[in-house]
Formats: structure tokens, C-alpha cells, sequence
């Protein structure tokens, strides 16, 4: 009986060795943001090439760890650093949404507060509540447009190839040693 390719895919990705690389992964983005976090500390403009260079590091250091421990074959240390940088995309994504739901939300109460203290007092007829704008000065003032979203796609492409890439070497590495 032939396996079907979900099934073959399935055989050749050694989860342990995956979250290996993924506790690999956090140790470097901790390591990262100890050496490099005064980049964004001191307000430079080279935020999103800070952000670029640490996940690349975090993915490609993690990727070659499950490829040293998790792959025999070059193929499956691209499969399992591909799988790992995955993995480390979907969790980012959930992050980065809790956190910006949570901005939002706070944002709303501030403004809600601010707008409902103005509106009381004395000077509400003559003064205008100031309006608090977190996410306008997280996400940027600009919409998103049909180049940001090609960039996306292109930068999210990019973060797997450098996964398998990274598992690819790891598994090489392991047939030199």
C-alpha cells in the first residue's frame, strides 16, 4: 500500500527534535534582546531591521539544532526546520494579536474615561477631551497597503526557507560528525 504524502511528511518530522529547536529558538531571542535591546531602546529608526535580524537568527540557530538532533537525511532537516519555523510563525501571530487586542482595549478605556471626565467637569463645554491613540503609534499611522501585505507574504516565504535552510545544515553538519 502506498502512504499518501501527508502521511510520508508526517514520518520524516521528528517532533521532539522540533520543540528542541523551538527551546533553542527562545534562548536566542532571550540572548538577542539582552545584547541588542538598546537598539530599540534608544529610538533609532532600525526597529524593523532589529526585529528582521532576530528572527532570522532565532529560526535559522533553532532550525539547525533540530537538524543536528532530529535528521539523518538533508531533506529531513529542511522538512523539520521548515515544520519549526512554522511552528514559530503560528505562535508570533497569536502573540502579537493577544497583545494588540489587549492595546486596543485599553486604548478604548482610556478614551472612554478621558471623554467621561471632560464631559463632567465644569470646562466640558469649552474643552474637548484629548484622545489617546496607542495603536496608531504601535501599527503605524499608514493602512496597510497591497505592497505591506506583498512584503508580508514575502518575508513570511523568506522565514521558512531560512528554517529549512538551518535544518538542512544541521543535518549536514550531523553526516560530517
Amino acid at each position: 500500500m502506498d502512504e499518501s504524502y501527508v502521511t510520508q511528511l508526517n514520518n520524516r518530522i521528528n517532533l521532539l527534535a522540533v520543540f528542541l529547536g523551538l527551546i533553542v529558538s527562545i534562548i536566542i531571542l532571550f540572548i538577542g534582546v539582552a545584547t541588542f535591546g538598546g537598539v530599540i531602546s534608544t529610538g533609532t529608526k532600525n526597529a524593523l531591521i532589529y526585529i528582521l535580524t532576530m528572527v532570522v537568527a532565532m529560526i535559522f540557530f533553532g532550525s539547525a539544532v533540530t537538524g543536528i538532533l532530529g535528521s539523518k537525511k538533508f531533506y529531513d532537516g529542511f522538512l523539520n526546520g521548515g515544520f519549526l519555523s512554522l511552528i514559530l510563525i503560528i505562535f508570533s501571530s497569536l502573540v502579537i494579536g493577544i497583545l494588540l487586542f489587549v492595546v486596543v482595549g485599553i486604548e478604548a478605556s482610556i478614551n472612554t474615561a478621558l471623554n467621561s471626565l471632560v464631559s463632567t467637569s465644569i470646562l466640558g463645554s469649552f474643552v474637548s477631551a484629548p484622545s489617546v491613540n496607542l495603536t496608531s503609534n504601535i501599527l503605524g499611522t499608514n493602512s496597510f497597503t497591497f505592497q505591506n501585505i506583498i512584503e508580508l507574504i514575502f518575508g513570511l516565504v523568506f522565514v521558512v526557507i531560512i528554517g529549512g535552510i538551518g535544518g538542512g545544515l544541521g543535518a549536514y553538519l550531523k553526516s560530517l560528525i
